[in-house]
């Protein structure tokens, strides 16, 4: 696939409705909790753990 046809996708794939749902899902779920700062550390520090490993840090 050419590199501007695939950079066109990626464009459209994270500006288009998928950043807007990305947008309001993560808004609505900060609005929920009451302690939204801990709660983006926490699901911060999972995504590390998953991506990373459980090492020493």
């Amino acid at each position: 696939m050419p590199e501007d046809t695939l950079l066109a996708l990626f464009r459209e794939a994270f500006g288009g409705t998928v950043r807007w749902r990305i947008r309001t899902w993560t808004a609505e779920w900060l609005d929920s909790v009451p302690n939204p700062f801990r709660e983006m550390v926490a699901f911060t520090k999972q995504e590390e753990r998953e991506d990373f490993g459980s090492g020493p840090i």
